[in-house]
């Protein structure tokens, strides 16, 4: 988090992404559910269309978490391969 910070104090405008592989996996120790997993890459792969409702389906499995994970701007995740 510092990191991201520092680099928006530095360079405001640029742009970045953040690998939602990367993203889910610092979440792991947190949420072990396979159901859990399994809909947040639905929601990583959906269309534009396709997100909002994707994104009250991982509500629905637990709020706290999915707050959390939207919180770190979901609009930089990106799949890299």
């Amino acid at each position: 988090m510092g990191l991201e910070i520092s680099i928006n104090d530095i360079l405001p405008r640029v742009e970045y992404r953040n690998c939602a592989r990367h993203v889910l996996s610092n979440w792991s120790g947190r949420k072990k559910e396979k159901t859990f997993e399994f809909t947040f890459w639905k929601v990583v792969k959906s269309t534009t269309e396709e997100y909002n409702k994707k994104e009250e389906d991982l509500y629905k499995l637990d709020e706290g978490v999915t707050k959390e994970f939207f919180s770190k701007n979901s609009k930089a995740w990106t799949k890299a391969f």
